[in-house]
């Protein structure tokens, strides 16, 4: 026979923060950070259609942080876990236009050349529940 001991829910807490294993706070926020968007793209230059490698340096949006998530073995089904899985992400997505500022046909800078183009990005970030 197995007698089962119970540790009062503020110990197991107190044990699992001190251990590393649980955060308790989440902590997800949306960051700029400073990225190079390369496209390769026809371009019209001197009157003809040119295949060009175009470049921009622009800050984005990226969403960083922890979120609290855990995996416990459950209690009222053999073998089985309970699952607490949530993940920094895009709450929101805008889609953003920019201008790149150089384009090249090989080595050659196409002078005066500005295309556009759109990407999209987070405008917000937030712990959601993991996708897997």
């Amino acid at each position: 026979m197995y007698q089962v001991m119970s540790l009062p829910t503020a110990t197991l807490v107190v044990f699992m923060f001190l251990r590393g294993g649980l955060s308790l706070v989440d902590n997800c926020e949306t960051k700029s950070i400073e990225m190079n968007i390369v496209r390769v793209m026809n371009v019209e230059y001197e009157g003809t259609m040119r295949n060009a490698v175009c470049v921009a340096s622009v800050l984005v949006n990226e969403c960083d942080g922890t979120c609290v998530s855990r995996v416990t073995p459950s209690v009222s089904r053999f073998p089985g876990f309970d699952k607490i899985c949530k993940c920094c992400s895009e709450s929101r997505l805008v889609s953003r236009e920019v201008t790149l500022t150089e384009c090249r046909d090989g080595n050659h800078v196409l002078e005066g050349v500005r295309p556009t183009t759109s990407f999209s990005e987070p405008a917000g970030c937030a712990c959601r529940s993991c996708q897997y």
